[in-house]
């Protein structure tokens, strides 16, 4: 059967990026005792701010979450000026105005029933340090450093095996 979640973040982070011009942000929307949901705004460096969401959430629930659900929300509207023109009393121009969109993240801290959306969400938050070269799983963020031999010096960052659980 076909996985409906990676298609979901596909589509998140392609509209996350369409906002380039700007730095990406993880903001904290709301927060219990034992969860709570965070956004990730559009523009560049979306895969760090979302390290930054998840490291709000490890940090919230201890190490031990279920993120539940992901989903591309709007979070405003740009307007992007266009030409005035005048002639005498009559003014006529353009300007456009498009939706902002971000990604929610709503989780939970308890041990994960599911680790499908934990496991997409840190593939979106890798995106960019997938391959980098590491001597260490700190050098990483939540990836893993492996090595072709164990001897090496040094490795590449790589993501857990699907369906071997989140760190």
């Amino acid at each position: 059967m076909h996985d409906p979640f990676p298609s979901l973040l596909v589509l998140a982070l392609a509209s996350l990026l369409a906002g380039c011009g700007q730095a990406a942000t993880a903001q904290q929307v709301r927060q219990t005792a034992d969860g709570g949901t965070l956004l990730v705004g559009g523009g560049s460096g979306v895969p760090a701010a979302t390290r930054q969401a998840v490291s709000a959430i490890e940090l919230h629930c201890r190490g031990v979450y279920e993120i539940v659900e992901v989903a591309q929300v709007q979070t405003g509207r740009t307007t992007s000026g266009g030409v005035a023109y005048s002639f005498g009393p009559v003014a006529f121009g353009t300007s456009s105005s498009s939706p902002v969109f971000g990604t929610s993240i709503t989780y939970l801290c308890r041990e994960p029933q599911s680790t499908a959306l934990n496991e997409s969400v840190i593939q979106m938050a890798s995106a960019d340090i997938v391959g980098r070269k590491c001597r260490s799983d700190d050098e990483c963020g939540p990836l893993f450093c492996t090595r072709v031999a164990p001897a090496a010096e040094f490795g590449a960052c790589a993501a857990p095996v699907a369906g071997s659980g989140v760190r």
